[in-house]
């Protein structure tokens, strides 16, 4: 598995991280202390949030807003992706306007 993805050294983009800081998983992600170089600094292509005091997913169940830091790991990632999906939308019409007009000619 680690060759295909890349192991430790994952080369993905807009990718979003979260991991518990009591996760039972933490020691196989990117905020493990076993990586070689350490926990994977977050990144704004990569960005990486370990969540005090939580365990694992507790960032996947809307009813778990009520703790603050998981509520603050829940708004950085809603407010990247929304990032990365409006820089998206924006790519995407410019390279649309700069498409070619196709004129038909009718006999």
């Amino acid at each position: 598995m680690n060759s295909l993805t890349g192991g430790w050294d994952h080369q993905g983009k807009r990718i979003f991280f979260t991991n518990g800081e009591l996760d039972p998983w933490r020691s196989a992600s990117v905020s493990s202390v076993f990586r070689p170089d350490g926990p994977m600094p977050s990144t704004s292509e990569q960005p990486v949030i370990l969540i005090k005091g939580v365990q694992h997913c507790a960032d996947m169940l809307a009813r778990n807003r009520i703790n603050e830091p998981v509520r603050a790991a829940m708004d950085a990632g809603i407010a990247q992706i929304a990032a990365w999906v409006a820089e998206f939308s924006r790519k995407k019409q410019f390279h649309e306007a700069q498409r070619p007009v196709q004129i038909k000619c009718i006999h």
